[in-house]
C-alpha cells in the first residue's frame, strides 16, 4: 500500500465509517461498496489535497478492518467511540455524515441494534436529529 499522508479528521472520518461496516461482526460486499462510496462523496483527501485513491481505500480498509472488528468487542469500544465524534464535531457536514453512516449500515438489508446505537450516539454528540429509515 502506497503511503499517504492523512490529517487526523480524514483518518477519523475513515475509521467512523469502518465502525459502522464491523459493528454488525459480518462484512458484506455491499457495506464495502458503501463505503468506498462514502469516501468519495465526502471528497476525502491527502493532506496535498489530493482524491484518496479507491484502491488505496480498498488496502486501507482490508488493513485496519480486524483492528476495528476487534476494537467493537472491546469494553473501551463506546469510549473510542466517543473520542471519534468529539474530534469529528468540526466536520461542516454532519448531517450528510450521518447520512452516509446510515447507509452503509442498512447496505446489506439490516439496520443492526450496534449499527442503531452508533448512529444515534453520533447524533446526539453532534447535536444532529439522526436519519429516519
Amino acid at each position: 500500500m502506497a503511503e499517504l499522508k492523512l490529517n487526523t479528521i480524514v483518518e477519523d472520518v475513515l475509521r467512523l465509517l469502518l465502525y459502522v461496516v464491523a459493528a454488525d461482526k459480518k462484512i458484506y460486499q455491499n457495506e464495502i461498496d458503501g463505503f468506498l462510496k462514502a469516501t468519495t462523496d465526502l471528497c476525502l483527501a491527502d493532506t496535498d489535497g489530493n482524491a484518496l485513491p479507491r484502491s488505496w481505500l480498498f488496502d486501507w480498509f482490508l488493513q485496519n478492518y480486524q483492528a476495528v472488528k476487534t476494537d467493537t468487542e472491546n469494553s473501551d469500544f463506546s469510549t473510542n467511540l466517543v473520542h471519534h465524534f468529539i474530534r469529528l464535531r468540526t466536520w461542516p457536514d454532519k448531517k450528510r455524515l450521518l447520512s452516509i453512516l446510515c447507509n452503509i449500515a442498512v447496505a446489506d438489508g439490516d439496520y443492526h441494534l450496534n449499527e442503531k446505537v452508533l448512529v444515534a450516539l453520533a447524533a446526539a454528540y453532534w447535536e444532529e436529529k439522526a436519519p429516519e429509515l
